[in-house]
């Protein structure tokens, strides 16, 4: 299973694109796990809207504002998904995106020293895959390689929950903002 994690700040007008492609997955083996961190709008209500309708597994925490970084160790904790997939709260993902996903981490030796898959983006105000195309399917590499070979831009990035569980990302006193790489 796969828990899909989003945090979200003041995000009502955004989160409903984001639930329709999730509730139009084509493999439904994975929980939506959201963290809201500290919104005054209405995102609450909305959440619980689709978590009345049913049609997915939503778990909804609601916690003071301290940064993405802060809510990501808090999802983390209560992640029950082998994986752990951010998707931002402006997102929305491909029809078979946990398909894939599963499906090429199932074909992943060794998965305990793995941290991870990185995909490439789609734009959809520009129509085009975001960042350089990789030079092969399949490779085994890191972040900062990765950055500095194919360019720094936005990834779809899927962690190895066990591994997150372990290396929680730092928290530094009046620190809103940490990179997730």
């Amino acid at each position: 299973m796969i828990t899909v994690f989003t945090t979200t700040y003041n995000r009502e007008k955004t989160l409903e694109r984001l639930y329709n492609s999730l509730i139009n997955q084509s493999n439904k083996n994975f929980e939506w796990l959201i963290v809201d961190d500290g919104s005054n709008d209405n995102t609450k209500i909305i959440v619980e809207n689709f978590i009345n309708e049913k049609k997915i597994n939503i778990r909804y925490y609601y916690q003071k504002n301290g940064g993405k970084h802060r809510a990501i160790n808090f999802g983390i904790k209560h992640a029950d998904g082998e994986l752990f997939f951010i998707v931002d709260s402006d997102d929305y993902i491909e029809y078979d995106a946990i398909k894939t996903i599963i499906n090429d981490w199932k074909d992943i030796k060794n998965k305990d020293n793995i941290s991870g898959i990185t995909y490439r983006k789609f734009d959809i105000n520009k129509n085009k895959i975001i960042g350089k195309e990789f030079q092969k399917e399949s490779f085994f590499s890191n972040h900062i390689e990765i950055s500095k070979k194919y360019g720094d831009f936005d990834k779809a990035e899927i962690f190895n929950t066990k591994i997150l569980k372990k290396y929680e990302f730092p928290e530094f006193k009046n620190e809103k903002f940490v990179p997730e790489g």
